[in-house]
């Protein structure tokens, strides 16, 4: 998978004030580094967290959110997940969760469950009333 897979990601890093390393990853990190979902708020994304759980996100969220501890054990895209609900509810936004988002299940190796309920690619939920 590379970022012509994943369309809008090079605009949306871009827009957000990051690159793509052009030195391709292994084939079994790809799906790590994909988008698992975006954080919105008034439609912008505020947030964009990665299948491998990694987090990125604007100044204006970031002090919003601060200094938030991860729950211990939590990995992947359970804590992409966590992290997700986490934000937008901390931004008053809410999740669209990426077409390249995988399962825990999917992810190697296995990882500590996260309880959340698993949604569907494209899916959102809201956290601003």
């Amino acid at each position: 998978m590379s970022e012509a897979d994943v369309p809008g990601l090079q605009e949306r890093m871009e827009k957000n004030g990051l690159r793509i390393d052009p030195t391709p990853p292994s084939a079994s990190n790809d799906v790590f580094q994909a988008a698992y979902a975006d954080v919105k708020v008034d439609g912008k994304v505020v947030a964009t967290l990665l299948n491998n759980g990694t987090a990125v996100m604007t100044n204006e969220a970031a002090k919003s959110i601060g200094d938030q501890a991860d729950p211990p054990g939590l990995a992947g895209p359970d804590l992409a997940q966590w992290r997700a609900d986490s934000y937008a509810r901390l931004v008053g936004g809410s999740v669209e969760k990426a077409i390249t988002a995988i399962s825990q299940s999917q992810s190697t190796p296995p990882q500590a469950s996260y309880g959340a309920s698993q949604t569907q690619a494209g899916a959102s939920t809201d956290f601003s009333a």
